[in-house]
């Protein structure tokens, strides 16, 4: 429909990136913190600067989805280059340090190879 109406709509590096990680409940199941996170109906979001990570239980709680955002420090700066990447877990544990050890149980359980990042990006308004 741009491309028609002759109009382009340039993206926009926002600078930040986040990664997305899935875990199973049997992968959560022998911890009782982790537990009641995918057993409950609530969001949990654990912010700090300049970062945050949210999470919530999915499919009937059988999935725990867990996203974050942070400062992009991976990715090549022109907006061109690509949108995802496989994130290493180390990274992950690294950008997130400070945060609680209840965030870094769940870090532990991602598989090495499991974790994906994106490049956030936005279109520039339309005219």
């Amino acid at each position: 429909m741009l491309q028609a109406l002759n109009i382009d709509a340039k993206i926009v590096d926002t600078e930040q990136a986040a990664y997305r990680i899935m875990l199973k409940r049997d992968q959560m199941k022998h911890d009782p913190e982790l537990l009641e996170l995918i057993d409950s109906s609530r969001v949990t979001r654990w912010i700090g600067e300049r970062r945050h990570v949210i999470a919530y239980p999915v499919s009937a709680n059988q999935v725990y989805n867990i996203s974050t955002a942070h400062p992009d420090t991976h990715f090549a700066a022109a907006p061109s280059a690509t949108y995802t990447t496989r994130g290493e877990k180390a990274a992950v544990f690294e950008v997130y340090k400070d945060f609680g050890e209840l965030v870094h149980k769940l870090f532990a359980l991602v598989p090495e190879g499991e974790v994906c990042e994106w490049k956030l990006r936005v279109h520039e308004p339309l005219p």
